[in-house]
């Protein structure tokens, strides 16, 4: 009896660690310097081409629940349009109050599609 708790133990373990990846856009569809907010389940990731390189965060800035989609965005930084919150795209600090990190999320390209890890 005590096996089979520590076996479904184990089971809950792995199944709240697994991931699965959603495709979300073809390369073609955003472009270096573009962006494409999509809603995967039930909320909205922020695809972005930086150089060439695809990363992707939340959609909403942690401060103040805000949408980034119109946000501006210099280098690798990206600024809440509304506070001015900072954020690092490619590893989701926050510059302006180190404790409210973005979330980010894997990109994984497999052919021309794109997809993120959930």
């Amino acid at each position: 009896m005590a096996r089979k708790k520590q076996n479904q133990k184990q089971n809950q373990k792995q199944n709240a660690t697994r991931t699965k990846l959603v495709n979300v856009a073809r390369i073609g569809e955003v472009k270096p310097g573009q962006r494409k907010v999509v809603s995967v389940s039930g909320g909205e990731i922020a695809l972005l081409n930086l150089d060439g390189e695809f990363y992707a965060i939340s959609n909403r800035c942690p401060h103040a629940d805000f949408a980034l989609t119109y946000a501006p965005i210099y280098g690798d930084i990206i600024i809440c349009p509304n506070h001015a919150w900072m954020f690092n795209v490619r590893t989701g600090d926050c510059m302006t109050k180190s404790s409210c990190a973005i979330r980010t999320y894997k990109v994984v390209v497999e052919g021309k599609n794109i997809k993120i890890e959930i």
